[in-house]
This record gives structure tokens, C-alpha cells and sequence, in this order.
């Protein structure tokens, strides 16, 4: 989910947390993940099982 990256924006913008490098990154890569997960379930979508070529 997106809650820690919602979390430290959150943070960053209304409690006025310092924002770091390492933070921007973190977040990068959960949201990454994310999106790699879903396009691999899209992809998965599209095998046909138990047929050879």
C-alpha cells in the first residue's frame, strides 16, 4: 500500500518534518514495487495454461 509514502508526505508538508534523500527513496521504491506487481498480474492475465506451441 501507499500509506507510508501518504504518511511521510503527510509528515513533510503539515508537521513540518525534515525530508530527506533516503526518504524520497524508500518511497520510490514502494511505489515501484506496486506498480510492478500490477503489471505483472496484468500480464498473468494473459496466458492461456495447459496449451503448447
Amino acid at each position: 500500500t501507499l500509506e507510508p509514502v501518504f504518511a511521510a508526505a503527510f509528515a513533510w508538508t503539515v508537521g513540518g518534518e525534515d525530508f530527506f534523500a533516503i526518504k524520497a527513496l524508500g518511497g520510490f521504491l514502494i511505489f515501484s514495487a506496486m506498480i510492478i506487481n500490477e503489471v505483472g498480474k496484468l500480464k498473468g492475465k494473459n496466458k492461456v495454461t495447459g496449451e503448447s506451441k
